[in-house]
């Protein structure tokens, strides 16, 4: 098939998931890349048109070991159309367990045919100065193996013929899913000693949770602790300050020191 389009389409809060989708159209050789920012919680409310042409490369953090229900609610206004599809997995250097798999049935229900798949690893979302967990990742390395598996796309995409033809993508994980994690609703705070009310917070939250009325507020049960909003703080206002992420944070930092690195799989 002749790839003159791509179509990425992503869940991506601190922007970790989308960096790593540009790094592998760089090397695809498309002629247009469209991008479908399904993160801000507006697009549930927007028609998405269908995918009908070239490549659709879909995107997505992992939580937990599991793909994000907030992610998975955004790609069910996606049809795929049987376009072929490549799955992307981000991870916080950890473990992405059933993620993986997820996503691809994800895509598979909404009418993609997926032809690859690939997890990288991103920071984590709890990450801090005093404790950096997989801080700055994707990095040139993790950029450079997304480069090439858009080289390996582009070789993929001149041997297939038609959609019809594109066998099951296998990747690793199980079915059933694990079981989600449910965190203490203790979402990020402000502390207003800091807090210069520029709202940057309210503007990167994909749930809505943090609104402004003269002061910074937080709805615990929206706040899905992606901790965009602590990212994008621009004084360091916005902080996790709840113990279990405390310890959540000193045990990764403990069990997952080892460097993890990107896998890609392309049948």
């Amino acid at each position: 098939m002749e790839l003159k389009t791509v179509t990425l389409a992503y869940f991506s809060p601190t922007g970790t998931t989308k960096k790593v989708l540009e790094g592998i159209t760089e090397t695809i050789g498309a002629n247009s890349v469209r991008h479908i920012d399904l993160t801000r919680p507006e697009i549930l409310s927007k028609e998405i048109p269908g995918i009908k042409e070239g490549l659709a490369i879909l995107g997505a953090p992992v939580y937990a070991g599991r793909i994000p229900p907030e992610a998975e609610e955004r790609f069910r206004k996606l049809k795929g159309n049987d376009i072929p599809t490549v799955v992307i997995a981000l991870y916080g250097n950890r473990e992405y367990e059933d993620a993986l798999i997820e996503l691809r049935d994800i895509a598979v229900r909404q009418g993609f045919k997926p032809v690859a798949g690939g997890v990288f690893i991103g920071e984590h979302s709890f990450t801090s100065e005093e404790i950096p967990l997989a801080a700055g990742r994707p990095d040139t390395q993790d950029i450079d193996i997304a480069r090439d598996l858009g080289r390996k796309i582009a070789v993929k995409m001149k041997e297939i013929e038609r959609p019809a033809d594109i066998p099951e993508l296998s990747v690793p994980g199980n079915i059933p899913f694990r079981e989600r994690v449910n965190h203490d609703n203790t979402p990020p705070e402000t502390d207003n000693r800091y807090c210069m009310k520029c709202q940057a917070c309210v503007g990167v939250c994909p749930t809505a949770a943090v609104t402004f009325n003269g002061e910074v507020i937080t709805d615990a049960d929206s706040c899905i602790l992606c901790c965009a909003c602590v990212k994008y703080c621009p004084t360091g206002a916005r902080q996790i300050t709840n113990p279990m992420i405390g310890r959540i944070r000193k045990w990764l930092s403990e069990t997952c020191k080892e460097r993890k690195e990107p896998e890609v799989f392309v049948d």
